[in-house]
This record gives C-alpha cells, sequence and structure tokens, in this order.
C-alpha cells in the first residue's frame, strides 16, 4: 500500500530539506538546513503513519532519522527507538518493542536485508511489525514489502519537482 502525501508546500519542504545525496545520487534529508521544514515533513510522516496505529516507532539512529522520530513521536505520542546496525547485526533495546506494534519509520532507504532483520527481530521478540514508512520512497517499495508500506513523498514526484540539486540557501540562518 502506498500513500502519497504530495501538497505542494510538503513537496517544498523536503525540496529545502534535500541537502546532500547518497549513493547513486539518491536524494537525503539534512534537517539542519531548516527546523520549520522539518517540522512539515515531520507532522506529514504522522499522518500518514496514524493509520499503521504504532504503540513503537523504530528508526536508524542517524540525524535525520533522529530529528524525523522526534517530531513523529511527539504527534503521535508513542515512543521512538533507535536501532543501530553493527557488523551486519540490528541491535535494539528489545525490553521496549517486546510485545508491542511496531513500525519502521525511515527518511530513505529501505533496505531488502535490514527489513528482512527487523522482521525477523520482531518476532523473536513478540513485537508486530506493522508497517514500514519513509518520507522520500517509491512505489515500487510498496509491492516488495511485506507488511504495509507508507511514502510520504514519492522519490518519482519530488525528482520531477527539481529536488535533486544540492545545495541552496538555509532558511532558518540567524537573521532571516
Amino acid at each position: 500500500m502506498t500513500e502519497a502525501h504530495a501538497r505542494p508546500e510538503l513537496l517544498d519542504a523536503v525540496h529545502r530539506l534535500v541537502g546532500a545525496h547518497g549513493a547513486g545520487g539518491e536524494p537525503l534529508l539534512d534537517p539542519s538546513r531548516s527546523a520549520t521544514a522539518m517540522e512539515t515533513v515531520g507532522r506529514a510522516a504522522a499522518e500518514a503513519v496514524r493509520p499503521l496505529r504504532p504503540e513503537v516507532l523504530l528508526t536508524s539512529e542517524d540525524s535525520a532519522n533522529a530529528v524525523l522520530a522526534h517530531i513523529v513521536s511527539r504527534e503521535l505520542e508513542v515512543p521512538a527507538v533507535p536501532f543501530y546496525v553493527e557488523e551486519g547485526v540490528i541491535e535494539i533495546d528489545a525490553a521496549l518493542v517486546r510485545g508491542r506494534r511496531v513500525v519502521l519509520l525511515l527518511a530513505k532507504g529501505v533496505q531488502p536485508l535490514r527489513l528482512s532483520t527487523m522482521h525477523e527481530f520482531a518476532g523473536t521478540h513478540r513485537a508486530e511489525l506493522a508497517g514500514i514508512a519513509e518520507v522520500i520512497g517509491s512505489a515500487g517499495a510498496a509491492s516488495e514489502a511485506p507488511v504495509p508500506y507508507v511514502a510520504v513523498v514519492d522519490r518519482a514526484e519530488l525528482a520531477a519537482r527539481g529536488a535533486g540539486a544540492a545545495g541552496g540557501a538555509r532558511d532558518d540562518e540567524p537573521g532571516r
């Protein structure tokens, strides 16, 4: 299931946050570029995730995901639990997810190996992996996901809008 919540103001906010590119030129969110834009994106992500009824959000420990998870967690009033990947092993405080309905929340980049590991982790700890949510997602990911999948903004739509260029002005600098 893919739901695109691509209102013009949301696309503008994501565009303002795209400040770097990963492998293959993929857009990456940089929350330091605009606190206002990050709030807009986080609130849209919370509304996209709400139908999945999470009790816990699982997210990667990098800065973009930590900021995103903080906003979504606050909006949904559920805890956000970071996971760490070390030598191919995902580490999570299992007590925080045991027996709960969890949603994997990422700014971008649900990797198949990580997803299968997360699915196994949830099963091992009697947690239910209720869904996956990405801010910058793709329609193709929905067909590969073993659980409901939500994309806040579709990668193709973002590219069509011209969010592929790195750089640009930050809008939260002092004096603006």
